[in-house]
């Protein structure tokens, strides 16, 4: 769904009921944003959030749990400096790696890298911006997206403060 939809990923939260989900797109960049949060802009004014096509949900057992097409997710841009990001690449493919002391060195590294936090910053941040102007847009249809924008705020700036306050994540997955 990257070319057409720009979602590079898609976070899963599970809610407390085990059954149903929130999600978000993230369009991830190494550059400027611009052109990326003025399509977020026309999609507020619109009253039309990211869609992804070909969305596959697996169950923790890895049973498929949804197959098919999400509309109306909140769509965040994650942007990071090129060292930063070669670091990632370097720490996530040692994690997959054969070599099992290799592999549990990089997944302890990346389950403590501070690039965390910085992502769930900017998350928090677009979603405050994104809600406040939806709120406040002239564009009649923007209205209609201050409910998921604003719900999904609230459950990423609680993430935000568990992993500030444990150092983990509580039922966020990437897919």
């Amino acid at each position: 769904d990257d070319i057409k939809n720009g979602v590079d990923f898609v976070l899963e939260i599970n809610k407390p009921d085990g059954l149903s989900f929130s999600a978000m797109c993230i369009d991830a960049t190494f550059g400027k944003p611009d052109d990326k949060l003025e399509r977020v802009r026309r999609e507020i004014d619109n009253g039309q959030l990211a869609e992804v096509r070909y969305f596959h949900r697996q169950k923790n057992d890895g049973q498929p749990a949804f197959h098919g097409r999400l509309s109306q997710i909140p769509r965040v841009i994650l942007s990071l400096d090129l060292p930063s990001l070669i670091d990632l690449s370097g720490l996530m493919e040692n994690s997959i790696s054969d070599n099992k002391e290799k592999a549990k060195i990089a997944k302890r590294d990346l389950a403590s890298h501070p690039v965390q936090i910085l992502f769930l910053r900017q998350i928090k941040e677009q979603l405050e911006v994104y809600t406040d102007y939806a709120k406040h847009s002239p564009k009649e249809k923007a209205g209609s997206v201050v409910a998921p924008l604003e719900g999904l705020r609230q459950i990423m700036e609680k993430i935000l403060d568990d992993k500030l306050r444990t150092g983990k994540f509580i039922g966020a997955r990437l897919n």
